[in-house]
Protein backbone atom coordinates (compact mmCIF):
# COMPACT_ATOMS: atom_id res chain seq x y z
CA UNK A 1 0.00 0.00 0.00
CA UNK A 2 2.94 2.34 0.59
CA UNK A 3 3.88 2.15 -3.09
CA UNK A 4 0.29 2.93 -4.13
CA UNK A 5 0.16 5.88 -1.73
CA UNK A 6 3.47 7.22 -3.08
CA UNK A 7 1.83 7.03 -6.51
CA UNK A 8 -1.02 9.23 -5.27
CA UNK A 9 -3.61 6.66 -4.20
CA UNK A 10 -6.09 7.63 -1.53
CA UNK A 11 -6.49 4.65 0.81
CA UNK A 12 -9.65 4.20 2.87
CA UNK A 13 -10.56 1.65 5.52
CA UNK A 14 -13.72 -0.06 4.42
CA UNK A 15 -16.31 -1.69 6.63
CA UNK A 16 -13.65 -2.76 9.13
CA UNK A 17 -12.46 -5.66 6.98
CA UNK A 18 -10.30 -4.20 4.26
CA UNK A 19 -9.03 -1.31 2.20
CA UNK A 20 -10.30 0.61 -0.79
CA UNK A 21 -7.89 2.56 -3.01
CA UNK A 22 -8.66 5.26 -5.56
CA UNK A 23 -6.49 7.54 -7.68
CA UNK A 24 -9.31 9.60 -9.14
CA UNK A 25 -11.36 10.81 -6.15
CA UNK A 26 -13.63 7.79 -6.14
CA UNK A 27 -14.43 7.20 -9.80
CA UNK A 28 -12.66 3.83 -9.82
CA UNK A 29 -11.72 1.70 -6.82
CA UNK A 30 -9.46 -1.26 -6.05
CA UNK A 31 -10.67 -3.28 -3.03
CA UNK A 32 -8.78 -5.72 -0.82
CA UNK A 33 -10.72 -7.39 2.01
CA UNK A 34 -11.13 -10.59 3.96
CA UNK A 35 -13.52 -12.51 6.11
CA UNK A 36 -12.63 -13.93 9.51
CA UNK A 37 -13.19 -17.23 11.27
CA UNK A 38 -12.40 -20.82 10.50
CA UNK A 39 -13.23 -20.44 6.77
CA UNK A 40 -11.53 -17.06 6.30
CA UNK A 41 -11.15 -15.90 2.70
CA UNK A 42 -9.30 -13.04 1.02
CA UNK A 43 -10.85 -11.00 -1.80
CA UNK A 44 -9.75 -8.56 -4.49
CA UNK A 45 -12.25 -6.56 -6.53
CA UNK A 46 -12.71 -3.41 -8.55
CA UNK A 47 -15.66 -1.04 -8.80
CA UNK A 48 -16.65 2.40 -10.04
CA UNK A 49 -18.21 5.28 -8.17
CA UNK A 50 -20.38 4.07 -5.29
CA UNK A 51 -21.00 0.59 -6.70
CA UNK A 52 -21.00 -2.30 -4.30
CA UNK A 53 -17.68 -4.11 -4.32
CA UNK A 54 -17.73 -7.53 -5.99
CA UNK A 55 -14.89 -10.00 -5.76
CA UNK A 56 -12.91 -10.60 -8.92
CA UNK A 57 -10.53 -12.92 -7.05
CA UNK A 58 -11.26 -15.13 -4.02
CA UNK A 59 -8.86 -17.36 -2.12
CA UNK A 60 -8.53 -18.98 1.28
CA UNK A 61 -4.74 -18.81 0.85
CA UNK A 62 -3.14 -15.41 1.37
CA UNK A 63 -0.26 -15.89 -1.11
CA UNK A 64 -2.25 -16.14 -4.37
CA UNK A 65 -4.46 -13.29 -3.20
CA UNK A 66 -1.41 -11.12 -2.48
CA UNK A 67 0.11 -11.91 -5.91
CA UNK A 68 -3.03 -10.78 -7.73
CA UNK A 69 -3.58 -7.66 -5.61
CA UNK A 70 0.05 -6.60 -6.06
CA UNK A 71 -0.15 -7.17 -9.81
CA UNK A 72 -3.35 -5.13 -10.22
CA UNK A 73 -2.64 -2.32 -7.74
CA UNK A 74 1.05 -2.13 -8.67
CA UNK A 75 0.20 -1.83 -12.35
CA UNK A 76 -2.05 1.17 -11.68
CA UNK A 77 0.55 2.76 -9.38
CA UNK A 78 3.23 2.43 -12.07
CA UNK A 79 0.88 4.03 -14.60
CA UNK A 80 0.17 6.94 -12.25
CA UNK A 81 3.90 7.47 -11.68
CA UNK A 82 4.38 7.45 -15.47
CA UNK A 83 6.78 4.52 -15.20
CA UNK A 84 7.09 1.98 -17.97
CA UNK A 85 4.51 -0.77 -17.55
CA UNK A 86 5.48 -4.29 -16.64
CA UNK A 87 4.04 -6.22 -19.53
CA UNK A 88 2.04 -9.17 -18.27
CA UNK A 89 1.11 -11.53 -21.09
CA UNK A 90 -2.56 -12.45 -21.25
CA UNK A 91 -2.22 -15.31 -23.72
CA UNK A 92 -1.74 -18.96 -22.76
CA UNK A 93 1.17 -19.43 -25.18
CA UNK A 94 4.43 -20.08 -23.38
CA UNK A 95 2.95 -20.89 -19.98
CA UNK A 96 4.54 -23.70 -18.00
CA UNK A 97 2.73 -26.86 -19.10
CA UNK A 98 1.93 -27.80 -15.51
CA UNK A 99 -0.68 -25.00 -15.34
CA UNK A 100 -4.26 -25.86 -16.12
CA UNK A 101 -7.44 -23.78 -16.33
CA UNK A 102 -10.81 -24.99 -15.04
CA UNK A 103 -14.04 -23.26 -15.99
CA UNK A 104 -16.37 -23.22 -12.96
CA UNK A 105 -19.13 -21.08 -14.50
CA UNK A 106 -19.63 -18.76 -17.45
CA UNK A 107 -17.32 -16.09 -15.93
CA UNK A 108 -15.48 -17.90 -13.11
CA UNK A 109 -12.40 -20.07 -13.38
CA UNK A 110 -9.51 -21.37 -11.35
CA UNK A 111 -6.01 -22.62 -11.90
CA UNK A 112 -4.55 -26.05 -11.37
CA UNK A 113 -0.90 -26.99 -10.99
CA UNK A 114 -0.07 -30.54 -12.06
CA UNK A 115 -3.82 -31.27 -12.02
CA UNK A 116 -4.35 -30.07 -8.44
CA UNK A 117 -6.71 -27.06 -8.06
CA UNK A 118 -5.24 -23.96 -6.43
CA UNK A 119 -7.33 -22.52 -3.59
CA UNK A 120 -8.72 -19.64 -5.65
CA UNK A 121 -11.52 -18.54 -7.97
CA UNK A 122 -11.23 -15.68 -10.45
CA UNK A 123 -13.58 -13.76 -12.72
CA UNK A 124 -12.48 -14.35 -16.29
CA UNK A 125 -14.09 -15.05 -19.66
CA UNK A 126 -13.62 -18.42 -21.32
CA UNK A 127 -12.27 -19.69 -23.61
CA UNK A 128 -9.50 -17.04 -23.55
CA UNK A 129 -9.30 -16.64 -19.72
CA UNK A 130 -6.83 -13.73 -19.96
CA UNK A 131 -6.84 -13.02 -16.21
CA UNK A 132 -5.91 -16.61 -15.34
CA UNK A 133 -3.12 -16.45 -17.92
CA UNK A 134 -1.84 -13.22 -16.38
CA UNK A 135 -1.92 -14.68 -12.89
CA UNK A 136 0.04 -17.81 -13.75
CA UNK A 137 2.54 -15.94 -15.90
CA UNK A 138 3.67 -14.19 -12.69
CA UNK A 139 3.12 -17.06 -10.26
CA UNK A 140 5.85 -19.32 -8.89
CA UNK A 141 6.16 -21.42 -12.07
CA UNK A 142 5.31 -18.73 -14.64
CA UNK A 143 6.40 -19.02 -18.23
CA UNK A 144 8.79 -21.49 -19.81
Amino acid sequence: MDFAMRAGAQVHLREGDGLALTWDCGRSWRHVWKTHGSDAQSFYGESEYAEERWPHFVSNDHDPHAWWAILRIGSEARRRLEWAPIVVPSEAEGLDGRWGMEQLSLIIGRLTMDGVPLPMDMRTIFPEHHELNQFCSRGPHGRR
